[in-house]
This record gives structure tokens, sequence and C-alpha cells, in this order.
């Protein structure tokens, strides 16, 4: 068996790396009043350690607790040296943190990609219950677009019905009321004398003032006759009153949501964005100009189709009262 080559001289690691250490702890170690524990190593008797032994400030006063005390290390040339400065330079040195830095790196790798891979995870899986989610939210917008045209579709046939049921009514404005006849016979009159249509009582289903008459006496009375043709034949001669000195005029009997809608179109011909306009059994019509042909409004957006082509201010939305 060939013998381990002696070298000339050894460096303080090569003294640590070749040396086998045994801790001898002599018997009096088992009383805390023991202050020292001697480290030596069998393959370099020249590496001694004493680790002393104080008492614990944080619990009994009297249980020993270890501390590392001087660790001379001595090699065969006669050279000492500080174990715990040879272990400080070697762990500052640049080389061995680079070494440090190698070792460790598969190790943290792994680590980090453990941590990473639970983490991806769990993004996939909140990213897969997010749109999840979108499409559920996309699905009930989706739905609501449909119950709002539908609720809007059911919105406009009750206005239908509503203003169907007013077909056979006028409203007789800026109506003096008096107190000995009936609101039946001050119709009548204003037919006969100021329209040129002969009718009676009969042919009035009920008649009856909106509201209480203002300062003058004068107010609106609302009219419902017997049928459709009496009322249109009325309502057609609606032109005979231009110009009355009683200033006396008549409407149909619009809805509010009508109502509404011809209180833009007034507003608009006030500023000169239409020329005309005019009611014809519920129905509601309108020139931009004298020239221009007439246009069915049939709901607000038709009226805001209407001025944006010509260049003129959007009006204020109205939606059909529910």
């Amino acid at each position: 068996m060939s013998k381990r080559k002696e070298t000339d001289s050894v460096t303080p690691p090569q003294a640590i790396r070749f040396s086998r250490r045994r801790l001898y702890i002599s018997p009096g170690m088992a009383s805390p009043n023991t202050p020292f524990i001697t480290l030596s190593s069998a393959a370099s008797p020249c590496v001694q350690s004493t680790i002393g032994v104080v008492p614990s400030a944080q619990s009994d006063p009297h249980v020993a607790q270890p501390f590392l005390g001087s660790y001379q290390m001595t090699t065969e040339d006669g050279q000492s040296y500080d174990f715990s400065q040879v272990l400080l330079t070697t762990m500052t040195s640049q080389s061995f943190l680079n070494s440090l830095a190698i070792a460790l790196g598969p190790f943290l790798s792994a680590a980090i990609g453990d941590a990473t891979k639970h983490l991806s995870e769990k993004l996939k899986e909140q990213e897969a219950t997010i749109e999840q989610q979108q499409g559920s939210i996309t699905s009930l917008s989706n739905t609501n677009t449909r119950l709002e045209n539908r609720i809007l579709d059911l919105e406009c046939q009750l206005e239908e019905l509503e203003q169907y049921g007013r077909r056979t009514s006028l409203r007789f404005h800026n109506v003096s009321i008096p107190q000995s006849s009936s609101t039946d016979d001050v119709v009548v009159s204003i037919c006969k004398d100021k329209l040129g249509v002969e009718i009676t009582t009969d042919d009035i289903n009920r008649s009856h003032p909106i509201g209480k008459p203002k300062s003058n006496g004068k107010a609106q009375i609302i009219c419902r006759f017997r049928n459709w043709k009496v009322k249109n034949s009325i309502y057609s001669m609606k032109k005979n009153l231009k110009g009355d000195t009683d200033r006396i005029f008549i409407t149909e009997d619009l809805t509010t949501y009508r109502q509404r809608i011809i209180s833009e179109i007034s507003q608009a011909k006030r500023q000169g964005q239409v020329s005309s306009f005019w009611t014809n059994d519920g129905r509601i019509f309108v020139k931009v100009s004298d020239q221009s042909p007439k246009r069915l409004i049939k709901c607000h957006e038709d009226l805001t189709d209407l001025l944006s082509s010509t260049g003129n201010r959007e009006p204020t939305r109205h939606h059909p009262p529910t």
C-alpha cells in the first residue's frame, strides 16, 4: 500500500480538509460549572480549539450555553492561523462566492421553478375563471339588451293602443267656460259658429274641461265623439280657426309620449329647424322646408334622424311612458 506523499507546506484550508476531528469532553462537563471543551484532531494534532461554556442569559443561569472561542491552527512549518480569520477570508473571497453560486444555482432554480409553477397554475386557473365570468357577463349583457328591446317594443305597442283609444277625441283650447251651460253645448256652438260643421249633443259621447280655468275664465275642453267620422269632420275644418279673435284652436288628443315629441318639434320650428308640422289620426308629420316632402315621425328616433340629416341639433330624448 502506497503512503500519502508528505507535503513540504500545508495551507490552512488543507489542514482543515485533511483533519479528522474528534470531540473529547471531560467527565466534568456534566456539571454546569465546567468551563471548556477541548477539540483536537487525531490526524492533525497541530489543530486545536477551545470552546467555552457560559451561563444562559435568557433562561436558567445555571444552564450552560457554548460559544466559539480561540481556534488556533498550527501547520508543520510552525505557522499559526486563526481559524475564524481563515474562515472569514475564505467565505468572502470572490472565487468562493462564485463556486457557491454555481453549486446553489440548480437548487435555487429548482426551488424557484417549483414555486413559480404553482403560481403559474393558480394564474391559469384564475384566467380561466375570469374568461368564464366574462363569457357569462357577455351572455347576460346580450340577454339584457334583448330584454330592453323587448320592453321597448311592448312600450311602443302599449303607446299605440293608448293612442288608438283616443282616436275619437279632440281638444279645444282657449275656450271660455260659461257657468250656465254644459261643455257639450260649448263644443256644439264652436263647431257650428266657427267651423261650419252641424252637430248635436247626441254626437258627443262625453266632454269636460281639463284643469281649472285661467284668470280670464278660459280653459281646455276635451271631447270624445260618438264615432270617428264625426271627430274627423270637425278636425278637418280646424283651418277655419286661423286668425280667430278668441284664439281658439283644436288639436288631437295625443298620448304623453307624442305630446313630448310635439313639444320638441314646436321648439325646433321656433328656432327655424322645421317649416311646419301637424297630426292626423294620431300620426305626426313634419316638413323641414316648404319644398321638402313630409316626414312621418313615429318615435323620437325619427325626429333625431331628421334633424341630424339637416345639420340641426339633436333634441332631448324621450322614452314612451310605461
